[in-house]
């Protein structure tokens, strides 16, 4: 996450939060996979192949749902599906978007 603060005519502005979505290069093991919010589709606390399923079934019918949108860039795609694959067999938090 990338955190700027600007000043404007002398004056504080608001700060500006530009967030940065991982991508699938940056998923290494189980604890790069720890800081996603949503990488376990369905909450289960495991990614699994039905997570897998899930973001796949959603790419394939054009669905978007904040679930799915593992890397949380407001799209459903091969990115997010990328993640959850490098995911699978992961014990992580549940996804707080089901």
């Amino acid at each position: 996450m990338v955190f700027s603060i600007a000043l404007v005519w002398g004056a504080l502005a608001a700060p500006s939060f530009a967030l940065v979505a991982p991508g699938p290069s940056d998923i290494t093991n189980c604890d790069d996979c720890q800081n996603l919010v949503n990488v376990d589709v369905d909450s289960d606390g495991r990614v699994t192949t039905a997570d897998l399923l899930i973001v796949y079934s959603n790419i394939q019918k054009k669905i978007y749902t904040a679930a799915s949108d593992v890397n949380s860039d407001g799209l459903v795609n091969m990115d997010d599906f990328t993640i959850v694959k490098r995911c699978l067999g992961c014990t992580v938090s549940a996804s707080p978007f089901n």
